[in-house]
């Protein structure tokens, strides 16, 4: 016989013309009655199992001819939770219940005060305050109560609740750096030039349905240089005072295929998985996301408020953050140095789309944000260039995605 780890009674039948006995073999299984002639129905006790070990007991039954014997065996205690991590927004809020599958009772337990626990029955959920830092991680502890002396079964649950920014830091080349990413929350919008019929900058409907996080500058020389060892490139091509230069410069003389060459190492430094934007990606990010006020250029409809462009560089680039941000606290999104995106440069579609990656093949790589050499009407937000992923130039940069 087979039972669960709980307190349990069994009726078994006797047929009999003999006087018989009956008696357990474990202190925790007990039978009755224990003695008796002829036809019979006994009831076998099973007391709780307080252990995560099974355990096997014996009824023995004899008369003056024979002995049968039947066999109990108790498994020990079960626990599984239906969630091994939850994410919660930076806003704070409420899981999806997390079911709890025992046949104990348990606790839930959460070691930081940011997270609390509320418990119905077989299922709990977490709340979450919000969070104005950086990304911050907690363990929720679901324990199975009543074991056995010495005894313990649990199941761990991570908790992560991302910041609207996280930093990194990457020391290498004798150079300490820190850079900042921006969450950019999932959202829908009017991609391209409203008005244009031009299949390349027509406007059409995006939706990006994942949360991602940007730069919140260009790469900086500074991060270039830490992470490479080298200012630009191995073979030749450099940084020059009369474009600007310094550790809070945006890097530029950058191919595409540089770029490459960067991402590998920089994450292997950080064990993260930065990357280019997708264009779509990156014009959702620059137009201020979900914060968005529709703004010509990143954070204002005034281009000298938030660009380094033709009219005000004096020509050269100038370190990032020395205009203002966009709305979503992303800085030169407009001039100062064009940025790689990961697409093909292609037309674009004419209906709706949901996570574009652009054309899937060709020969230029798409860039966007115009540059200090260029007029105002290419630093518009919706405006797009591109280059051959080769080409390295006084004007082009980068900026991260993750």
């Amino acid at each position: 016989l087979l039972t669960n780890s709980q307190p349990a009674t069994i009726q078994l039948s006797v047929a009999s013309n003999m006087e018989w006995s009956a008696s357990s073999t474990s202190n925790w299984l007990t039978v009755s009655p224990t003695s008796g002639k002829g036809d019979a129905t006994l009831t076998l006790t099973v007391a709780d199992n307080p252990s995560v070990n099974s355990r096997t007991g014996s009824i023995l039954f004899k008369t003056a001819d024979e002995e049968k014997e039947i066999t109990i065996t108790q498994p020990g205690r079960t626990l599984s939770v239906s969630a091994t991590e939850i994410s919660i927004d930076e806003e704070g809020g409420t899981s999806d219940p997390i079911t709890v599958t025992t046949d104990g009772t348990y606790t839930v337990t959460s070691s930081e005060s940011w997270a609390t626990i509320s418990q119905s029955g077989n299922s709990f959920t977490v709340t979450a305050a919000a969070l104005t830092g950086d990304t911050r991680t907690t363990t929720i502890t679901v324990s199975l109560t009543g074991l056995k002396n010495g005894e313990s079964l649990f199941r761990n649950i991570k908790v992560l609740q991302r910041g609207a920014s996280q930093d990194f830091t990457v020391t290498g080349n004798g150079k300490t750096v820190t850079f900042k990413m921006i969450k950019v929350k999932p959202g829908t919008f009017q991609m391209g030039h409203a008005g244009s019929e031009d299949v390349y900058t027509q406007v059409h409907s995006v939706t990006l349905t994942n949360t991602y996080f940007m730069g919140e500058t260009e790469v900086t020389q500074g991060l270039w240089y830490a992470v490479m060892g080298q200012s630009p490139t191995s073979d030749g091509d450099k940084w020059e005072s009369q474009y600007g230069i310094g550790d809070n410069y945006p890097a530029y003389r950058i191919s595409y295929e540089d770029c490459q060459k960067f991402l590998t190492k920089l994450n292997q430094l950080t064990g993260q998985q930065f990357r280019f934007p997708t264009e779509a990606e990156w014009e959702f990010a620059a137009k201020g996301g979900t914060k968005s006020q529709g703004y010509t250029y990143a954070g204002s409809n005034t281009i000298g408020d938030v660009a380094w462009y033709e009219d005000n560089s004096g020509g050269k680039t100038h370190e990032v953050k020395t205009k203002k941000a966009n709305e979503r606290g992303l800085y030169d999104m407009s001039g100062n140095v064009w940025e790689w995106c990961a697409d093909w440069y292609g037309s674009y579609s004419s209906g709706a789309q949901t996570n574009p990656t652009g054309a899937t093949s060709g020969s230029y790589r798409v860039s966007r944000g115009g540059s200090w050499n260029n007029t105002a009407s290419l630093c518009r937000v919706a405006n797009r260039d591109y280059y051959a992923p080769s080409y390295r130039g006084h004007c082009l940069g980068f900026r991260l995605a993750l």
